[in-house]
């Protein structure tokens, strides 16, 4: 009886430390699977704060470039829309791309001269002229208006248009230059408004063309 009573006494006991381990274990387990849940969470929002971060140096750059002045053939074009007349180190740095351009291509100037004299009718000074040439309703607006309303991306493949490219169709990067897209073309009948125009990547608005 004596010896009985000692079995049970001992079997509570490795049933007890045997519940105890286990719930030491399945303690163990759901504090392993906490840490593992926090750590994902913690990177996940490294993750998105890095992307947060990354988008605002982007756009402070971006923003930067819209300003630059005579440092890329770009930036004449891009001065003379903003401010109406581009401003002196824009000129220089446009004047020397035409000097080096002619001084390469000695033809090129013959070639552009041929083309303006056999398409007259694609000679416009710029969007107003165009829209007035096709009967359309012109309404000024500036390129900052767009900026400030859609962002700087473009609005047909959805990424950031890069202000520094340059601007000559063909050169090295004048994929990603900003375009004026006319939504609705003014060969089909848009206007050269402020609510029919966004920014485009300069091969998507050429890839687009009159469609």
């Amino acid at each position: 009886m004596v010896a009985t009573q000692g079995w049970i006494e001992a079997g509570k006991k490795n049933l007890a430390e045997a519940n105890a381990k286990r719930k030491d274990q399945a303690e163990a387990r759901r504090l392993a699977r906490w840490e593992i849940s926090e750590r994902k969470r913690l990177i996940k929002k490294l993750i998105k704060l890095m992307k947060l971060r990354t988008t605002q140096i982007r756009k402070q750059e971006a923003l930067a470039r819209i300003y630059q002045h005579g440092v890329t053939i770009g930036d004449y074009t891009r001065c003379r829309k903003l401010n109406g007349t581009a401003c002196d180190p824009c000129k220089a740095i446009a004047a020397q791309y035409v000097r080096e351009k002619f001084h390469a291509d000695p033809k090129y100037k013959e070639a552009e001269k041929a083309w303006k004299k056999a398409n007259p009718d694609k000679i416009y000074r710029d969007n107003k002229d165009r829209a007035l040439k096709h009967g359309a309703k012109h309404k000024y607006y500036t390129r900052q208006q767009i900026i400030d309303r859609d962002g700087l991306n473009c609005h047909i493949c959805n990424r950031e248009v890069d202000f520094q490219a340059n601007h000559i169709v063909g050169q090295p990067g004048w994929e990603l230059y900003p375009h004026i897209d006319h939504v609705i073309p003014i060969a089909k009948g848009g206007d050269d408004t402020l609510d029919n125009v966004k920014l485009a990547h300069a091969k998507c608005n050429t890839d687009k063309g009159a469609n």
